[in-house]
């Protein structure tokens, strides 16, 4: 596994455990957070505002399915499930600030609430 691969691993961690800190201390100053049908955010000071209005008590299972990686572009699909048993299926794509740098400058969002039968 890559070290881009690892560090992925860690960030996709840090957001199912509310380690708001190691996310904040990942991404750059101009990073812009694109939740899909639901808002944009730019900058650092708006995603911080943003990670503790979502920031909950529940800890979520982490079950990640991809990663892929090419220069300064990465996917992670997978799923979060919670204690309750809600679970949240996404899929991310990171552009790193450069090809070596693992500060993230931008991050598409793609999340749905898989419903159970």
């Amino acid at each position: 596994m890559t070290a881009k691969e690892n560090f992925l691993r860690e960030f996709n961690r840090a957001f199912s455990e509310n380690n708001i800190s190691f996310i904040r201390a990942h991404v750059s100053e101009d990073i812009v957070w694109n939740m899909t049908g639901n808002r944009i955010i730019q900058g650092e000071e708006a995603f911080s505002a943003a990670l503790e209005t979502m920031k909950s008590e529940d800890k979520f299972d982490l079950e990640i399915k991809h990663i892929i990686t090419h220069g300064k572009i990465a996917c992670v699909h997978g799923a979060m499930h919670s204690s309750d048993k809600t679970t949240y299926a996404f899929c991310d794509i990171y552009v790193f600030s450069n090809f070596k740098d693992l500060k993230i400058k931008e991050l598409t969002s793609f999340v749905i609430q898989i419903k159970t039968q």
